[in-house]
């Protein structure tokens, strides 16, 4: 159902921006998805270049804006399908990683993908929550990208 949804929603825009509100889980395996956030009176992307994680502004499609969701190949994947790996476009992709110390980078992907390279993508009033599976932190966006615990409150947490 969702990834029928996600057919049409990415049909239906020219640049493909995960926008599902309160549905439930973001993603579908191997879909495309642009995670976007607003902050005051500019929109930014979760972007890649080379090693490095950052803000791109402005959005857009394909390139370094594009992310492949993936499931299949974890460690210890759980039954509900929870949870992702964040991969660059392409063969030979990295995966989105977190560390205990609130680092985010980019690694090539372990074999099977760790928890550190696992995400939870949740839905919460109307915006998404990114969640490390192994920290238990989310994906924030202060002037820089980090980790902190997670709060449904807090707009450095929304990302679309």
């Amino acid at each position: 159902m969702i990834s029928r949804l996600r057919k049409a929603l990415t049909a239906a825009t020219a640049v493909p921006v995960l926008i599902l509100g309160a549905v439930g889980t973001a993603s579908a395996q191997n879909a495309s998805v642009i995670w976007s956030t607003s902050s005051g009176s500019y929109t930014a992307c979760l972007s890649h270049l080379g090693d490095a994680v950052t803000l791109g502004i402005p959005c857009a499609s394909g390139g370094s804006g594009s992310w492949r969701d993936d499931n299949s190949n974890l460690q210890d994947p759980d039954s509900n399908a929870n949870y992702y790996a964040e991969k660059t476009p392409g063969s030979g992709g990295k995966c989105l990683t977190a560390f205990w110390q609130g680092q985010i980078y980019l690694e090539p992907c372990a074999n099977p993908v760790n928890y550190y390279e696992q995400w939870a993508e949740e839905s919460i009033n109307g915006h998404w929550h990114l969640k490390n599976r192994m920290t238990q932190k989310c994906l924030a966006h202060p002037a820089d990208l980090s980790m902190k615990d997670c709060d449904e409150y807090d707009t450095q947490q929304w990302w679309y």
